[in-house]
């Protein structure tokens, strides 16, 4: 291969030198890099038109200088938008999520507290009658009885169907037919706080929202267990991220300065 001096010769093969970087950086499949450098950006200025055409040393010297300014300013640019990012992260989502489960786990605590009260008992009570759960019969009574409000009556967001163990059913009215019949409920089961059956808070009966409570009774203790994971988690997360930030600088602003 020849290359004439002073022509183009030396720019066209940079540009190919570029390309096989970018292919490599691709091809490496290197996790650790969010970015690939943009061939685009390697296009030449009117600086370095004018140096290559002149043949001036100095004119050259001087697009050289420009154009390393220009990609060392465009990657400090990328290095801040990253920055900016994370310091979001440390400063609102990790906080804000923080601030939620330290809220959170003393209310389910309270509810797991009263809960305890009725060690194994599931009771639910309805209009003023108790019925306990555990007792096949009186549960299809509670079915019943249920299922007579559930298509008795259009529900509204907030509407109680009682307590279970203290915790009262609430409901979040899914579709409806003209006739108020309903298709579909979704509900919570509320104490000092509310909690959800999340593999399925939605039912279509009464047995299916009895048995919606029984689970997310059952549940609650690895709510809590799941809370304090991650209020665990984002503590470590956010001490890391403000570490990352505080050490956090761009590696190449000495050349930069250097050449500014």
């Amino acid at each position: 291969n020849y290359v004439t001096e002073g022509s183009f010769d030396a720019y066209m093969w940079q540009s190919v030198e570029y390309k096989a970087k970018l292919i490599a950086q691709i091809l490496r499949g290197d996790l650790n890099r969010r970015s690939v450098e943009d061939v685009d950006a390697k296009v030449l200025s009117y600086s370095e038109i004018k140096a290559i055409s002149s043949g001036d040393s100095r004119f050259l010297r001087r697009a050289e200088l420009e154009g390393q300014i220009a990609r060392l300013q465009s990657l400090k640019n990328q290095f801040n938008e990253k920055l900016a990012k994370t310091t979001r992260a440390a400063t609102r989502t990790l906080p804000d999520r923080i601030q939620f489960y330290n809220a959170k786990i003393p209310l389910i605590k309270q509810d797991l507290a009263d809960l305890s009260t009725y060690q194994d008992k599931r009771i639910y009570e309805l209009g003023g009658t108790k019925y306990d759960l555990g007792d096949r019969a009186q549960k299809e009574a509670a079915a019943k009885a249920l299922q007579k409000i559930l298509l008795g009556r259009r529900l509204r967001y907030g509407d109680s169907l009682g307590t279970v163990n203290g915790l009262t059913l609430v409901v979040v009215p899914g579709q409806f037919t003209i006739q108020t019949a309903f298709t579909d409920i979704t509900l919570s089961l509320n104490g000092h706080t509310s909690h959800a059956d999340s593999s399925n808070a939605r039912v279509i009966n009464a047995k299916g929202a009895l048995s919606f409570a029984l689970r997310t009774i059952n549940g609650i203790e690895d709510e809590l267990h799941q809370a304090e994971m991650k209020l665990r988690a984002d503590q470590t997360a956010l001490k890391s991220v403000r570490d990352l930030i505080a050490n956090s600088k761009f590696d190449k602003q000495e050349e930069l300065d250097q050449l500014l």
